[in-house]
Parts: C-alpha cells; structure tokens; sequence
C-alpha cells in the first residue's frame, strides 16, 4: 500500500518539477512544496495544540502558574535577611550583600537568551524538564553553602536555570491559545509572576524573624523540588517541533524521503537556526520599537517592585519601627492589587475582542491590548506619589501599604497588555519576545536595589521615590502612540517574516 502510494508521489513530484539537472538539491526539493510539506489534519486536527481540550489546555496553564510562582517566590523572599546575611558573612558593603538577592536575578537575565530559542527549535519540554532538574540542584546547593562565595555562585545559576518558566511560559500561551483567547491564561501567569516578589518579603520576613534566614533557602529548595514532577504533566506544545515529529514518523511509516515541515523550508541546520535564533532577542531590543519601548516601559516598573524591597524597609522598620515580619507583611498591599489585575482578565479579554471584530483585518488587531495598559499608565505615577508623601510617622500605617494597591493592580495590567500586545504583533516568536523583555526586565530589576542605598542616603525617601514617579510620567505616551502608529511600526518590521 505504501509503496504504490510512494510511486504516485513521487511520479506527480516528477511531473510538476523542471528536470533535477536543471535545479539546484534545494530548489529541486521545494519546487512544489504542497507534496511533500507536513501540515496539520485539517483545521480541526486534534494533534494541533490549539485543538486540545480547555481541560488540557488549562492543565498545563496551571502547571506554568504554579512553577512561575515558584520561580519568582525565590527572587524576594530573601530580602528581608540581607542585613542578617552581612553580619553572618561579615560583608563591608551594602552592594556586595544586595548581591545575595540579585544573583539570582541576574541569571534571570541571561538564561533567557538561550533557553528561549532553544525552546523554538528542541520544543519546550527538552527546555522545561532539564533546567528545572538543574534549578533543584543548585537550591540544594544554597541550602549546604558554607560560604558566601558559595552562595552567591548556587544563587546566579539557579536564577539561570528557573528562566525558563518565566521566560518560555508565554511561547507555550501562544502555542495553545488562538489570540483571542490567549488573554486569560495570560493574564493568569502574568499574576503568578508578580506575586512571587509581592509574597515572598511576607514569607522571608516570618521565616527569618521566627525561624532563621537560612530556613528561606530551604523553603526554596523544597518548593522547587515538590513541583518538579509536575511537568511531566505538560504535553510538548511547540507546533514546529510536533510537525517534525510527524514528519519523522510518516517517513518511517511510508519511506518517502524529503518530507519536511514549513520552518525547514529554509533548508538550515538546527545549530545554524539554533545560533541565528540566540540573537533574536537581542534583534529584537535593539531593532523592533514595539518589544523595545514595550519592554522598557515594563521593565522601569519591574526594577520598582524590586526597589521596593528595599524602600519599604527604609519606611516600615526606620520610621514606623516595625520588625522583619511585619516589614515584609508591608508588602500584603501590593500583593492585594496583584490579585485584583488578575480578576480583570475576563473584561481585558472581552475588549480585546470587541476591538478586534471592529478594526481588526482577518481578525487581527494586537492595539486591542493596549486600552488597560492605557489606565494603568496614567495610575501607575499617582500610586508612586501616593506612597512617597504619606510614609511618615503621623500619617496611620495602613494609607502607604495601601498605595500599593493600584500599584500592584499596574504592574500587571501594563505587564500583560504589552506583553500580548508585542506577542500578537510577531507570534510565530513570543518565546523570543519574551526572552528579550525577560532581559531588559531583570537587568532592571538587579541594578535598581544596587543603587537604593546611595539614593536613600543622598535623598529622603519622599524625596527619593518622587524622582522615580516623575521618571513613570515620561512613559505614560507609550501606548497612546502605539494605539495610533502601531500598524505602520509592524509594517515596517524585519520580523513580520514568519520564519527568520
């Protein structure tokens, strides 16, 4: 049966092709790409990820929310101990020691840069399951440090190795999720990972005020490694590296040779892809205004949250003299909004509709992301006023834990809007997307804490915190011009090409 159906194709393969002396392997190969080109079943293959059931689609979301939270949990709840930390390791300077926190977000940086491309020529399972074995590891490792050194090196590479959550998470969304239903999901991962810095100063705070600061470390490592398990419970999504699978099973079955799939329509090797695709995010930061302005907008309010880990301390322990416990309860405000954005996911994803049925073409209109990034831009500001000029000793506690209430309801709103909003403009490469904003996010988020001690010093903390609020107060245009220029930005992109 196979083999007279390999002889028709092959004789129809001969009859719509010029002679193969005339054509060069690559040209002879692809002259008529509907042959031998693997594609889905239809539109209603059940192989096609966005074809799965909503039970399994959201199986692997919850899977994502959870390690995510996982993920970001360890970047903050460390904060508390610093001051614990340089007395146990006798460190001079207040940099050095803030390096205990923001190792780990430095390997946040730069584990994207790989881990994401490699997600979109391996698949995202080959990423997923082996960085995070690493990531165990090296928890295990801060856990048994016996010196600073040691820790700080355990730190950097378990911050490399988590990335992948954070940073391939979104390529997975897109994987599963036609646009218009992306939002939800989205936004449920987008709450899991603003959580874990708005959450982990309340743990680390308990933790080291009743238990010790060596017990965040343990915490972290066994948080990682009772969820380890659970991404065997995540089916491979990348639809590329499942129409490879099937082309590699339908030759084996059949013994036609030359199938091929349409990302191997460049004829590249997998390392030459695989290199040109390392630099992509790094491309698309300095080349694509949309992931650039997008990215830095988010990423500015990112090195906030993580400023904030100090500020509150300067404000809740120095001024209203409060303990590391109760300090990092502080941050149950930011937290709470937070929570809330992430109930908004429904009304964002329901004008996002709207707006696309009126404007889009085809039914795409990514500039239906960007009314809640619109709002929170002009919030954001206020919230950072809010809590510079109400942290004295008169003014109750309660009023600037609540600034961070619309604070943290921002943050994520202004995440999630230009986060799909970048992804829906260039979806065949969100895991890039989100790799170069993971970069820009986490460069923020470890030099900002670095430089909250010298700013505290040479400013008063209202005075401090009102120059990082009038600095939010130049972003708030960004999603406007989006709103009016973002279709002739994409039409002139390099990376409109579907396969780069």
């Amino acid at each position: 049966m196979f083999g007279e159906e390999k002889k028709d194709l092959e004789a129809g393969f001969r009859s719509l092709t010029p002679p193969r002396s005339l054509l060069s392997y690559e040209e002879y190969r692809y002259s008529t790409p509907d042959i031998f080109l693997v594609t889905w079943d239809g539109p209603d293959d059940p192989e096609n990820p966005r074809n799965w059931t909503t039970g399994k689609k959201f199986l692997v979301v919850i899977v994502l929310c959870v390690n995510t939270f996982c993920v970001t949990i360890g970047s903050a709840d460390i904060s508390p101990a610093i001051h614990r930390v340089k007395l146990q390791y006798g460190i001079s300077t207040e940099p050095g020691v803030c390096l205990t926190g923001y190792s780990y977000v430095f390997g946040w940086a730069t584990g994207p840069l790989i881990f994401s491309p490699a997600s979109e020529i391996f698949g995202r399972n080959s990423v997923y399951r082996p960085t995070w074995a690493l990531f165990v590891l090296f928890n295990l490792g801060c856990g048994l440090s016996k010196d600073f050194t040691s820790l700080l090196i355990c730190r950097l590479f378990a911050g490399i190795f988590s990335s992948t959550a954070t940073a391939v998470g979104f390529g997975s969304a897109y994987d599963m999720f036609h646009p218009t239903q992306v939002g939800p999901p989205a936004f449920l991962m987008a709450m899991c990972a603003f959580l874990g810095p708005g959450f982990g100063p309340i743990v680390g705070g308990f933790l080291t005020e009743y238990s010790g600061w060596e017990y965040i470390l343990w915490f972290n490592f066994i948080f990682s490694a009772s969820v380890f398990a659970t991404w065997w419970l995540v089916p491979e999504s990348h639809p590329q590296t499942l129409l490879t699978r099937k082309a590699r099973e339908l030759q084996k079955k059949t013994g036609i040779e030359g199938l091929y799939t349409e990302a191997q329509k460049t004829g590249l090797s997998r390392s030459r892809t695989f290199i040109t695709a390392i630099w992509r995010p790094l491309q698309l930061l300095a080349f694509e205004p949309i992931v650039f302005l997008t990215s830095l907008f988010v990423s500015f309010i990112w090195g906030i949250l993580y400023l904030y880990l100090g500020a509150y301390i300067v404000v809740f322990r120095t001024r209203y003299g409060w303990g590391e416990a109760k300090a990092g309860a502080a941050f149950g405000g930011i937290a709470l909004g937070i929570l809330l954005a992430g109930g908004m996911a429904g009304m964002a994803n329901k004008i996002f509709v709207k707006l696309s049925e009126k404007h889009g073409k085809n039914g795409s209109f990514p500039e239906g992301r960007l009314p809640p990034a619109m709002l929170a831009a002009l919030l954001v500001p206020a919230s950072m006023f809010w809590f510079a000029w109400t942290g004295f000793t008169h003014v109750h506690w309660a009023v600037p834990v609540a600034s961070g209430i619309p604070f943290g309801w921002c943050m994520v709103m202004l995440f999630i809007s230009f986060a799909t909003y970048a992804s829906d403009s260039f979806p065949h490469i969100a895991a890039s997307i989100g790799a170069a904003s993971s970069l820009l996010r986490c460069m923020f988020a470890m030099s900002f804490p670095l430089v909250t001690p010298k700013l505290y010093e040479r400013f008063e903390p209202e005075w401090a915190e009102t120059i990082l609020a009038s600095v939010t107060l130049l972003f708030i245009p960004v999603p406007f011009l989006f709103w009016r220029y973002g279709p002739w930005l994409r039409s002139k992109s390099k990376f409109q090409s579907k396969f780069l």
